[in-house]
């Protein structure tokens, strides 16, 4: 398979400076343990820098203001305020992921407070019933708030984005708490899916479930996975090989804003920091053999794990940089980093 040519379509601009409440085992973020202290109108200043490059320049180009870890902040709804004016990404929806404990009367102000600000949908994540959800979100009382959210989210005509992960020990009561979430009143769209293959998720691959165990499920449940983006590695394998598949080649910037590059990025231009991160991301490319010759020297051809095609390309880079330590791995995808996907 050929390597393909980058286009880079927008910039989402992080900044990480409010704490996450949880502690889940698969965090993408690694949990939150570090904050930003740079202030957010600095990081906001630095987007309206982009938008009025985008526009001068006459650009189809997206712009986002991210507030980091979770939305429990009056920041978070900032940042989705500017997205809404400026920005592409779906500002309208918050995930309530991360958030404070709150009794049922505190989330009976909450969800009408947020719905005022312009918010239409909010996003749950789901692991498995009870004790074992609360185990891989690191807190006690998770579940049960995650549930009150759903079931009251109805009431007050908010609709719910549910994402319930895949894991070999929460499988079997998957169908039980697919019928629970089913109850609750509102429009839903649901996920059904294995973690991506990043963060801490990087050191759960023995949780991870297989395709066989998948194909298993019911109709109900089954039909809420995506097996068009989903398939065993032995199967992604196949589909390289056949050159069924392409590499997509729509790729964003991210630019996380800490102490220690606030300074620099207040005194460049933004075609220059673009320029720095598209050069990492091609110098990282042309390092990298095709995904063909990757799946030829890492991949499992009897591997029955499901993967998203990208978390296979995520999973076999870090194999090629650690047996190649020629290769600089500044490029690689960071979600905590300025970075590229």
């Amino acid at each position: 398979m050929n390597r393909v040519n980058p286009e880079y379509v927008g910039i989402s601009i992080q900044w990480f400076g409010t704490p996450c409440h949880c502690r889940c085992r698969h965090c993408l973020l690694r949990a939150g343990g570090k904050l930003s202290t740079v202030p957010l109108a600095k990081v906001r200043t630095l987007a309206e820098r982009f938008v009025r490059w985008r526009t001068q320049a006459g650009l189809e180009f997206s712009v986002d203001l991210v507030a980091g870890y979770q939305c429990d902040s009056p920041e978070y709804l900032e940042c989705a305020q500017f997205n809404k004016q400026h920005g592409q990404s779906a500002w309208w929806s918050m995930p309530l992921n991360g958030i404070r404990l709150r009794d049922e009367a505190e989330l009976r102000d909450f969800l009408p407070a947020i719905k005022s600000e312009g918010i239409t949908a909010i996003g749950l994540t789901f692991y498995g019933l009870g004790d074992y959800h609360d185990w891989w979100a690191g807190r006690r009382g998770d579940f049960e708030q995650a549930l009150k959210l759903a079931e009251i989210a109805g009431e007050y005509g908010l609709d719910r984005q549910e994402t319930v992960f895949l894991s070999q020990k929460g499988i079997a009561n998957l169908t039980e708490l697919i019928k629970l979430l089913d109850s609750f009143s509102g429009n839903v769209g649901r996920s059904v899916c294995p973690w991506d293959y990043r963060g801490h998720g990087k050191r759960l691959e023995d949780e991870r479930v297989l395709a066989s165990q998948v194909e298993g499920l019911p109709d109900e449940v089954k039909r809420h996975v995506n097996l068009n983006a989903y398939a065993s590695e032995a199967e992604w394998i196949r589909r390289i090989a056949e050159g069924s598949i392409s590499v997509k080649s729509r790729s964003f910037c991210i630019l996380s804003v800490w102490e220690d590059n606030i300074q620099e990025l207040e005194s460049a231009e933004c075609d220059q920091i673009l320029g720095g991160l598209r050069d990492r991301d091609q110098s990282l490319r042309r390092a990298l053999p095709p995904l063909s010759e990757l799946a030829n020297l890492y991949g499992d051809r009897s591997g029955d794990r499901l993967y998203k095609l990208r978390d296979l390309q995520w999973k076999w880079t870090d194999s090629y940089i650690e047996s190649h330590p020629e290769v600089n791995p500044s490029g690689r995808f960071d979600d905590l980093s300025s970075c590229v996907l």
